[in-house]
């Protein structure tokens, strides 16, 4: 077994469902057997015994959830000691970490980053994982912490936003149901995940699926359904986030405000238009926003529209490739963009000449938070219209969606004219929802297919 991956095997539908009430409660966390087996010599006590279990689960948790969302298979995890905080003093934690590594189950090593100092946990050997139920504390108080950017605004007004979400529990339990048996039976037939995609369209390895993983995904709908959870904002991108733009887009269905389901509005080829825009490039511009250049890169490479998107991404904001680099995709689009754009060409060249291409893609989000985040969405609070931001996306009751929609657009045109002096509007894509109690769960996205 590798070094970081616990062993995992799939539950059945009715341990599935098992499962997803306990997260929600709090009452049961995921351990090792032989941790489990340690557990009445390693403390008398029942709140000494649940926090050995809690500090396993908060590692493990945190490496999962990096694992999912990451493109690349994640085996360690950085994790400041503010985040064990919750669940006991600094001398208790130390002696739970120790234990751990007494056991073979964890490693522990000093790690830097910008200057800050955190620990890097990396898991090893943990076996087969079986379930604990806490006789004391809850898991809960891991992750239910409201540690919101109190000094922004946008930050306070999406907390109100977010108090006001109402979740559809039953539904919301039959949708991860369907997507972990949509993980478990996954074959070559069945698209792979988005994050699968891109690992194969780097040429690495998807690795195998684990429900050890696929469980941080009711991380966020455990934060939503107790009011809970982080609003704030990235320092370098100025991008907002919340348990919202974290959570899974499947559950979105099974949302609803003052009983009004939700409703999104999104502009079409989002970044490279916000590019067009900084570019001043409005031959760049057009063929954006009428999805002729996607519809380019899918004939150069001959790939799908989803794989074009992600080849062009890593032109954006990777650096300038040549003849002999790793990424001949990156390579033929950058050609492409230099044959086709020479202006939008020029300006990422730029952007990139003192070596820091991360650069250009913080200038990107910053652009993007400036419109959908400090316009779109200041406006829309201080109408006291509902909606919430998933980064280039907004979400609101579906029946204000023409009031967001008309909005947003003002918003966007004056983008427009201000970049590039033409009157022609970016293209927006509305998706209203039916009443998510009316919803059949078979007709959800999930992973790439239907």
């Amino acid at each position: 077994m590798e070094d970081g991956i616990c062993e995992d095997t799939w539950p059945t539908d009715a341990e599935v469902v098992s499962h997803f009430d306990e997260v929600l409660s709090g009452e049961t966390v995921m351990i090792p057997e032989l941790l489990k087996e340690r557990l009445p010599s390693y403390s008398q006590t029942k709140r000494g015994r649940d926090k050995l279990a809690l500090v396993f689960h908060l590692i493990d948790s945190e490496i999962s959830r990096a694992k999912r969302n990451s493109v690349r298979e994640a085996d360690t995890r950085r994790i400041h000691s503010t985040r064990f905080r919750r669940i006991a003093g600094t001398e208790a934690i130390a002696k739970c970490k120790k234990e751990l590594e007494r056991l073979g189950l964890l490693t522990v090593s000093d790690s830097y980053q910008n200057g800050v100092k955190a620990k890097k946990h990396q898991l090893h050997n943990c076996g087969r994982l079986v379930p604990y139920r806490l006789e004391e504390m809850s898991a809960n108080g891991i992750w239910l912490g409201r540690e919101d950017d109190g000094r922004d605004a946008i930050c306070q007004s999406t907390r109100q936003m977010l108090d006001c979400l109402q979740l559809d529990i039953p539904l919301c339990r039959k949708i991860y149901s369907q997507i972990v048996s949509d993980y478990k039976n996954l074959g070559p037939e069945i698209k792979p995940t988005k994050n699968e995609k891109k690992r194969l369209y780097k040429g690495e390895k998807t690795g195998n699926r684990s429900f050890q993983q696929l469980r941080s995904i009711l991380f966020p709908l455990e934060q939503l359904d107790c009011r809970s959870g982080r609003v704030s904002r990235s320092k370098k991108g100025r991008r907002l986030f919340s348990p919202f733009t974290q959570l899974k887009s499947d559950f979105r269905a099974a949302i609803s405000v003052e009983g009004d389901a939700l409703a999104s509005v999104d502009m079409r080829a989002c970044q490279p238009t916000l590019l067009a825009l900084l570019a001043k490039d409005e031959a760049f511009y057009r063929d954006c926003i009428h999805d002729r250049l996607y519809e380019a890169i899918r004939e150069e490479l001959g790939v799908d529209r989803d794989t074009a998107k992600m080849a062009y991404c890593e032109y954006a904001y990777g650096g300038i490739r040549s003849k002999n680099s790793k990424s001949q995709a990156a390579f033929a689009i950058q050609e492409l963009i230099a044959d086709r754009y020479p202006t939008t060409a020029k300006f990422v060249n730029e952007a990139r000449k003192d070596g820091d291409y991360r650069r250009l893609s913080h200038r990107m989000m910053k652009f993007e938070s400036e419109l959908f985040v400090d316009g779109v969405l200041s406006e829309l609070h201080g109408r006291n219209i509902f909606a919430l931001s998933v980064h280039d996306g907004l979400y609101c009751k579906s029946s204000q969606l023409l009031a967001v929609r008309e909005i947003t657009q003002s918003h966007l045109t004056a983008a427009v004219q201000k970049h590039l002096q033409i009157d022609t509007p970016p293209i927006l894509c509305v998706e209203p929802h039916s009443n998510p109690s009316q919803q059949n769960i078979h007709t959800y996205k999930t992973h790439g297919h239907t």
